[in-house]
């Protein structure tokens, strides 16, 4: 579920990219004309910066492909599966209600301005513990120390189990302590 998320995320970073790539071009044609009629050559270096700002800025998500995993197909049998046990449906509510609730607690505290936190709520399906290193800005992506190299499978992250939730709890605990102090400053 969350593989369906990212690519459709990408495909609105694709679309997105790709009308920004338009935009340069006409800023481009458009500096071609002015250079004909003779125009200054400030009003061109200004539009062809632009162009270049633009393309600059979205190059990386005109091809982007971040789910390398997750098909159609994979999509398909995850949803079949939640129409068949609804009880699973159940459990990914309270994992919702879970993330839900720290992101208002984070927000509450001051760990997340207001933006950030409907960012955040907004991926009904995110999981921060199993996300994708290619799914953080990649500023913040930090290097893999093991042995191995190469995107985790479910199968290898297995031994993960019963770390999940306390992981969340944790996530609570410190978040409740964070909102204590700051009620005491």
């Amino acid at each position: 579920m969350r593989g369906d998320e990212i690519r459709k995320v990408d495909a609105q970073r694709r679309f997105k990219a790709g009308m920004a790539f338009q935009e340069a071009e006409r800023k481009m044609r458009e500096a071609k004309r002015l250079r004909a009629e003779g125009a200054s050559l400030t009003q061109i270096l200004k539009l062809v910066n632009e162009a270049k700002a633009l393309r600059k800025h979205y190059r990386k998500d005109l091809n982007a492909n971040r789910e390398k995993q997750v098909t159609q197909a994979h999509i398909d049998w995850a949803n079949q599966q939640l129409k068949a046990v609804p009880q699973v449906q159940e459990i990914l509510n309270i994992w919702n209600e879970v993330n839900q609730g720290l992101i208002t607690l984070w927000e509450n505290s001051g760990l997340l301005t207001s933006e950030q936190a409907n960012y955040y709520r907004s991926m009904k399906n995110y999981v921060p513990l199993y996300a994708a290193r290619e799914d953080l800005p990649t500023n913040e992506q930090e290097a893999y120390t093991g042995t191995r190299t190469g995107t985790k499978t479910v199968r290898e992250l297995d031994h993960l189990e019963g770390i999940v939730f306390q992981d969340r709890v944790s996530s609570l605990k410190w978040a409740m302590a964070v909102k204590k102090s700051n009620k005491r400053k």
